[in-house]
């Protein structure tokens, strides 16, 4: 399939790009520019259809190729974005994060919408509708915080995170009509939020990187172990994982099925297309240096977007939709699906004749025909693995895998795959060749206070435990209530303490008489912080130790099923 697409159009930038840091901008509200952080603290912007050549200021155009002019930050560049902020006016702004502020900066008449400070720094930036806002509104993702500015500037929202945010998405998570805002955090956690309220999380094993929008209020993740993935609500449609690590995803339909596949750029250079409900990889490419982001827009001006990938030594290769198989007449793309299936099936018997085949030439006994296999290094047609749990042994503290042919086929090596067990997901068991044999045993040593979901075939049941753990998680969730309360009476609070310093610094130039009435105001409000503060603290340490208990209940076997 790889040797029917090819670049439509490939350039170079001659920049280094950061990676992750890639967008496109419509300036002048109708040609699409490609916009990038360069490793030097600017931000560049490529424009093919350059129309104003005078543009200068904060905005300065490069000499020696006309369509790149480059922005001078002098700060590192955190994050980067586009959209059409400002109301009545179809031109895009240009939103950059540092760690210390945001600029809103209008391209093409080359000034600032408005520059905030922001103490919790800036990490991430999304631009989208969320909440009671119908219009766009900029979302800043912090070290432990998100807030929503409008196009002035203003603080409309500020949501508490508890860990440094890494990525966020505007999308319709549960399907009700209007935008849920997803966070992911350094804390493995990717929450999401219908206005001040979480309504639903899902934990990975490492740090999750990037989020990305799916057709059918689907989203793509990616972790920073490698693992790539897609949700649909709360259940995880599939998921995989490589060495290298994804750097850059979008949604296009590069193979012309009348649906969306994922594009993926990574760390090595490697660009792939899965599909989105199973994650197969429909095409391969690969750029001569690693990926710094993946964006669409219709940068030939053909009335037809193409999806564009910038590598971090500021190549860029535009590719477009490419009918690779004919769709079936209602465009579902069924032939596709029929043909892949059928190749499948095709090496699978293919396969199967040729071990066969090995069975006619090495037929004297059981043992001559492994023997001939294993020398041939093929593993016999009848050969089955055979696999049971054993957790009944309490004197060796872990559980047992035990792994076994029904031959004398040997096992080499054994790769066991599964979540918050071991480090990075995977397990990997190489016997040294004394020791090989048809029979393994790998020990697994559960992590403690941890929940772990084994399943094996015996049952068990603990009811005075089921109600205790019913009982822990109606006082979390009281807890929890109680927590987001004294956060909005701390929103509220700091809202008061502004207003009131407005005021004293005001009395202090125009009226020193009212100065003191503010001051004692705001000291007021200080030891009602503190009161506050001793509250929360107390209300965290009940939170914590009723988690505890929780994950106690589940370690003693709770979770173990049939």
């Amino acid at each position: 399939m790889d040797k029917l697409i090819r670049p439509v159009f490939t350039l170079e930038l001659n920049y280094k790009i950061l990676p992750g840091l890639v967008t496109l901008g419509k300036y002048d509200g109708t040609h699409p520019c490609l916009t990038a952080a360069t490793s030097n603290d600017k931000v560049l912007i490529h424009s093919p259809h350059r129309r104003n050549p005078s543009i200068s200021g904060r905005i300065t155009w490069s000499e020696s190729n006309r369509e790149i002019a480059t922005l001078n930050i002098n700060h590192t560049i955190t994050s980067l974005t586009t959209g059409a902020l400002l109301p009545n006016d179809e031109k895009d702004v240009l939103v950059i994060g540092t760690s210390t502020h945001i600029l809103v900066y209008h391209v093409h008449d080359n000034k600032d919408v408005f520059y905030k400070e922001c103490q919790d720094g800036v990490n991430t930036v999304t631009i989208g509708t969320f909440k009671e806002n119908k219009t766009l509104v900029v979302i800043v993702g912090g070290n432990s915080s998100v807030h929503g500015y409008d196009h002035k500037g203003n603080e409309i929202f500020w949501t508490a995170v508890g860990d440094v945010v890494t990525s966020m998405l505007l999308m319709d998570y549960n399907k009700d009509g209007s935008n849920e805002l997803i966070v992911s955090s350094e804390d493995f956690i990717i929450r999401i939020f219908k206005g001040d309220l979480i309504i639903a999380e899902h934990v990975e094993t490492e740090v999750v990187t990037n989020l990305v929008a799916l057709p059918e209020n689907r989203f793509a993740y990616s972790v920073s172990n490698g693992t790539v993935g897609v949700y649909e609500q709360d259940i995880r449609l599939w998921r995989v994982k490589s060495k290298n690590f994804a750097i850059a995803m979008h949604s296009y339909d590069l193979l012309g099925q009348s649906s969306m596949q994922l594009i993926t750029g990574w760390s090595n250079g490697k660009i792939d297309c899965r599909s989105v409900k199973t994650g197969e990889v429909l095409f391969k490419d690969s750029m001569n240096s690693g990926l710094s982001g993946i964006i669409e827009g219709d940068y030939r001006s053909i009335g037809k977007t193409d999806i564009i990938c910038v590598s971090c030594e500021g190549e860029v290769r535009g590719y477009t939709t490419t009918k690779t198989l004919s769709n079936s007449v209602d465009g579902s793309g069924i032939e596709q699906d029929t043909v892949r299936e059928l190749l499948a099936q095709k090496q699978a018997l293919l396969m199967e004749l040729k071990h066969y085949e090995n069975n006619t030439k090495y037929n004297e006994n059981i043992l001559n025909e492994t023997e001939s296999y294993e020398n041939s290094g093929v593993i016999p047609a009848s050969t089955r693995l055979q696999i049971a749990i054993n957790t009944n042994d309490t004197s060796k503290k872990a559980t047992e895998v035990f792994i076994s042919t029904n031959n004398s086929t040997m096992i080499r090596a054994v790769l066991i795959f599964a979540e918050g067990i071991f480090k990075g997901e995977t397990h990997v068991i190489h016997p040294p060749m004394s020791k090989l044999s048809s029979e393994l045993s790998v020990p697994l040593f559960l992590p403690k206070d941890n929940p772990v979901d084994i399943h094996i075939k015996s049952k068990a049941s603990f009811p005075s435990d089921e109600e205790n753990l019913k009982i822990l998680m109606e006082k979390l969730t009281d807890i929890q209530d109680a927590q987001l309360r004294l956060g909005t009476d701390i929103a509220d609070r700091l809202g008061q303490i502004r207003s009131l310093v407005i005021k004293a610094e005001d009395s202090r130039l125009n009226d020193i008489k009212e100065m003191p009435k503010h001051y004692m105001e705001l000291n007021t409000i200080n030891k009602e912080l503190i009161n506050g503060y001793n509250i929360r603290l107390q209300n965290y340490d009940e939170g914590v130790e009723t988690m505890k208990k929780n994950q106690c209940y589940y370690t003693k076997g709770f979770e173990v099923k049939g």
